[in-house]
């Protein structure tokens, strides 16, 4: 053993962790970081290994004395975090479900007002898409793992499908555990027995455990109804609501790498079946027929004439192909407008069309915005003005037209009047944190960097949260001799210091250069506060406060690390003695565990007895 060892008391070497509007130039993939994260050297997840581990948490957690502590949830309430899916019970409409990318299943009885997740404790708490049952409302179905490609919840993906026969109050598991995530639920509209599950398959390798999955038996038994490829999923699904032996079925050609994508291919189409899924066909009939321009395909069929169905395809590129609208089963289709619709190069983080229940003119298509047509997909205008960006969902009432919830990358939003105006629920709980932060001075000041919701402060309440910096949020360092000065950053090393107590934020960036790791470390001299470290693939030193950076070592990674939609060959972790400010960790995304006795001016790698893993976190014994 290494004789520095004797001053570290922990190394992470973790499996699992812990808004500003975006521009239209590009979608990022907090995922691709978890997933690496996660399944580093061997570049796969073992599937059984985490269920494993899974089991051991329920079998020990409970045992351990921190575990049976009295926790209270400290927020935040007034900030939401991303929604992939809304349903409302068709017999009262202030029972409404919504999915979230990490969040489980939250439920309402009062409209939206309030909300509880019925999901809480669960193996999984990532939903792809949620099914009410037309026959018995509190009949509900759940599918797991978020099947929009991006997002930091699906570095695992799913657990499979789980239902609940009392609205949420307990729920059973119903098989599925392989399929990845899931894109769509349905229900048959007479017979609770009869599920289908449009399965994406897992996101980060290619299986066959993919496509349409029915079941006859409640889950008891599944057959795969429509397989395609082992890289070519379903996306989103439609039933006829009177003749339920009709079924369409969205097909994505999806291939992700922590290095690169494809989201489009040949085998992009959409399926459809008149005998309950026994046979499959392709429908071609004015639809994209090219590779390039098949990508994530969205489809609705309209509750009050069912025999018009709607298709909103993205290229493989990403961008907004076209509307498609087929008036004869999708035998034949005839290319809409997207005019007015907002067309970013990320349209597979969308992705869906809605049809009204009450009008098969009325449509609603997501995107970057929230958009609605009141003539078929002749034009297109904005609703839900003002909302947060990335939208992915609605839910309708059954009885009142211009009453309508959205979902989104913000949470749950209202509106009374047909998406003119809008409140946004508060309550959901759901953010994605990366990491939180307590003021050194004031233990009540709390803080938090979140996925897509930037750095978020509170001074105690967990009502009265507010976003003091945008772009994704990460590492917050609080000064503790002048806790008005705040140190934090966005994705990929983005520097910002405040020296107003998070009032306003000014870049720190010069002289930093490299790849940075989408969570970037830094870390402040505990006895000198003016100083502080961050890395790339190098460590920097200032001695005034982020004004100036200096590179204070050699590389600390492979140089052959590969780079693809994101850096990796970065450094991870860092971590100041308390005792010596000459002494300093520094963890690395490929294993390594390196420390400098002399503040900088030599390095040595003391991870030869760690295994090989991904270092989260390195801390020293402060005593």
């Amino acid at each position: 053993m290494n004789k520095y060892f004797y001053s570290l008391c922990l190394i992470g070497i973790l499996f699992c962790g812990c808004h500003s509007d975006k521009t239209p130039a590009e979608k990022h993939y907090p995922s691709d970081y978890l997933f690496l994260q996660r399944s580093f050297p061997s570049g796969k997840i073992d599937h059984k290994a985490y269920l494993r581990s899974l089991e051991d948490l329920n079998k020990y957690a409970p045992k351990t004395e921190r575990f049976n502590l009295d926790w209270e949830s400290v927020g935040p309430f007034n900030i939401s975090g991303r929604v992939t899916d809304i349903e409302v019970d068709f017999s009262n409409d202030n029972i409404i479900y919504a999915g979230s990318a990490s969040g489980g299943v939250l439920k309402s009885t009062d409209g939206g007002q309030n909300w509880v997740n019925v999901f809480e404790g669960m193996p999984t708490q990532a939903i792809g898409d949620l099914a009410i049952s037309k026959s018995n409302p509190e009949y509900v179905v759940a599918g797991t793992g978020e099947s929009n490609a991006g997002g930091g919840s699906i570095a695992y993906d799913g657990l499979g499908v789980f239902a609940s026969e009392n609205g949420g109050d307990s729920w059973r598991h119903l098989g599925l555990d392989s399929v990845g995530s899931i894109g769509k639920v349905l229900v048959h509209p007479t017979d609770n027995d009869i599920l289908y599950i449009g399965a994406m398959g897992a996101l980060f390798e290619n299986t066959s455990a993919r496509g349409v999955f029915k079941t006859e038996d409640g889950g008891l038994n599944w057959e795969q109804s429509l397989f395609i490829s082992d890289s070519t999923g379903i996306i989103d699904m439609a039933i006829h609501p009177t003749n339920p032996d009709t079924i369409f079925a969205a097909a994505w050609e999806r291939i992700r790498r922590p290095h690169n994508r494809q989201y489009g291919g040949i085998t992009s189409n959409i399926y459809r079946s008149f005998d309950g899924g026994s046979n499959w066909e392709v429908l071609e009939g004015g639809l994209p027929q090219t590779a390039s321009r098949k990508g994530r395909i969205g489809i609705a069929i309209s509750p009050s004439s069912p025999n018009i169905i709607y298709a909103f395809y993205a290229n493989a590129s990403g961008s907004i192909d076209g509307i498609y609208k087929s008036e004869n089963y999708g035998t034949s289709w005839e290319e809409k407008s997207v005019d007015g619709i907002s067309n970013v190069p990320y349209m597979w983080w969308f992705g869906r069309i809605y049809v009204h229940p009450h009008n098969h003119d009325k449509l609603f298509a997501t995107s970057l915005r929230m958009y609605a047509s009141d003539d078929g997909a002749e034009n297109w205008y904005e609703i839900f003005t003002g909302a947060h960006v990335d939208h992915h969902a609605m839910g309708f009432s059954s009885v009142d037209s211009n009453l309508m919830w959205n979902g989104n990358d913000g949470g749950v939003y209202y509106s009374a009047d047909g998406g003119a105006t809008k409140i946004n629920f508060e309550g959901l709980n759901n953010i994605q944190f990366y990491v939180c932060a307590i003021d050194p001075s004031d233990p009540n000041k709390l803080f938090g960097g979140a996925q897509d919701n930037g750095t978020l402060m509170t001074n105690g309440s967990p009502d009265d949260w507010s976003r003091i910096f945008g772009g994704d949020g990460f590492r917050i360092v609080i000064d503790p001799v002048n806790p008005e000065i705040i140190f934090a950053e966005a994705q990929n090393g983005y520097l910002v210091r405040s020296d107003d107590g998070g009032k306003g934020f000014i870049p720190i960036t010069a002289g930093l250069f490299g790849q940075f790791n989408w969570n970037t470390p830094i870390a402040m001299d505990p006895q000198n506060t003016s100083v502080l470290y961050t890395g790339s693939q190098f460590l920097f030193k200032t001695e005034d406060r982020g004004t100036n950076w200096s590179v204070i070592s050699p590389p600390l990674v492979n140089a052959d690390n590969p780079v693809g939609n994101l850096s990796f060959g970065t450094l991870t972790s860092i971590d100041v003695s308390t005792l010596d400010s000459n002494i300093i960790y520094i963890g690395t995304d490929d294993g390594k565990l390196w420390v400098t006795l002399d503040g900088g001016l030599s390095y040595e790698n003391i991870s030869e007895d760690l295994p090989q893993r991904w270092i989260t976190s390195v801390k020293h014994d402060p005593l």
